[in-house]
């Protein structure tokens, strides 16, 4: 698991905001925090899972996918969708209607879009239930501006809050700060193209 941005950055955009606070351990504790809200705010939720963040690096191997993220059209296109914010790369791919039985799926005729997979031709028959096992490299090389930044305003976010948490006047080094009680709209803004659309 990785964050989205890191301690330096968010004492960074502290300092912007006129903050001289430097209490680390409480900047590092809201890291994480941070990098969960913008999970779920795209849509994605990993609780319990081992790979906890859409959009980090990473290599999943054996990924079982089932009921709306496995959908088979009438043209023969089989869409799958990964846990994973972005998928770089699939290595194997596989379908079942039991969960027992799999067979291969072509890579060949694979188109991947974000974090939906559409295998062309796919000779898969229509079933009530189907599954997909994959093997995949998902998330981003590099993480996009985007994301970084509202990681990282986010983190100075909830790191000023604490001493203000229903939005009253603080008094930093700097002068006076009004906090914003509720969450501004402005980090969902920033990160509404990398939202889920689909299962």
């Amino acid at each position: 698991m990785t964050d989205y941005c890191t301690l330096a950055q968010v004492r960074e955009e502290l300092v912007k905001q006129g903050s001289g606070a430097a209490d680390d351990a409480a900047i590092t504790a809201r890291i994480p925090r941070a990098c969960g809200w913008l999970d779920r705010e795209c849509r994605y939720d990993f609780q319990g899972a081992s790979h906890r963040r859409a959009f980090d690096d990473e290599a999943i191997a054996g990924e079982i996918r089932r009921g709306q993220q496995v959908q088979m059209s009438a043209d023969g296109v089989l869409t799958v969708t990964v846990s994973k914010g972005f998928c770089q790369s699939v290595t194997s791919a596989e379908w079942s209607s039991d969960l027992r039985t799999w067979q291969a799926l072509s890579l060949s005729q694979l188109d991947i879009d974000g974090y939906v997979l559409s295998f062309l031709g796919a000779n898969v028959p229509s079933a009530s239930r189907l599954f997909a096992r994959l093997s995949y490299r998902g998330g981003f090389l590099a993480l996009p501006d985007e994301i970084t930044q509202a990681a990282t305003m986010l983190s100075a976010w909830l790191f000023t809050r604490r001493e203000a948490p229903s939005g009253t006047i603080i008094y930093p080094d700097g002068g006076n700060v009004v906090v914003q009680g509720d969450l501004p709209n402005s980090f969902s803004r920033m990160v509404y193209a990398y939202r889920r659309v689909r299962p």
